[in-house]
């Protein structure tokens, strides 16, 4: 039973969601049992903007997703996530390195991924 809503969730998001373009390949992240939204570029500003409150730097680690944990992430949040919005694809190619944010669908919660050409 649940290969098959994993299944039948599976091809609900490669049919309904618009193709991301990236890098390499990475299986796209789930988050309380189902897959994630995706919400935009990550940059300072948008961590800013989705930390309510919270330390934007500690809310950028807690939003890294599991299989990039091991990830130096003082180096990426200081030297690689970018100063200024992302606000779309043709932003997006001025970067070598991207962060794809996430949301989850039942809670508030965030997952970042990131992506190198």
């Amino acid at each position: 039973m649940i290969e098959q809503q994993a299944r039948e969730k599976t091809e609900e998001l490669e049919k309904t969601t618009p193709h991301l373009i990236t890098w390499q390949d990475w299986e796209w992240p789930c988050a309380e049992g189902d897959y994630c939204k995706f919400i935009g570029f990550g940059s300072k500003p948008l961590y800013r903007e989705l930390s309510a409150g919270k330390p934007e730097k500690e809310f950028f680690s807690d939003s890294i997703y599991y299989t990039l944990l091991g990830s130096d992430l003082e180096y990426l949040w200081s030297d690689v996530l970018p100063e200024k919005e992302v606000k779309d694809y043709n932003d997006s190619t001025q970067y070598s390195t991207l962060f794809y944010v996430f949301k989850s669908l039942k809670s508030d919660t965030v997952v970042t991924i990131l992506d190198c050409n």
